[in-house]
């Protein structure tokens, strides 16, 4: 939530919340997909077509 709704960059996370840049990344990682698998089965595409792109874009906060 701080990097896509408050606009935070990964760096600004990680010393906000006294973690390393590493966690701050994994735990956004581990959110999206999360969050992705959640809203799957609203997307009527075939599973093939839902597969994320390599820039995805910003659909998850900090977890």
């Amino acid at each position: 939530m701080l990097c896509d709704l408050e606009g935070l960059s990964y760096d600004e996370v990680a010393e906000a919340l006294g973690v390393k840049l590493g966690t701050v990344r994994s735990r956004i990682h581990r959110g999206r997909t999360m969050l992705r698998e959640k809203l799957a089965h609203r997307d009527p595409r075939p599973v093939q077509a839902r597969k994320p792109r390599l820039k995805m874009p910003r659909i998850a906060g900090l977890l």
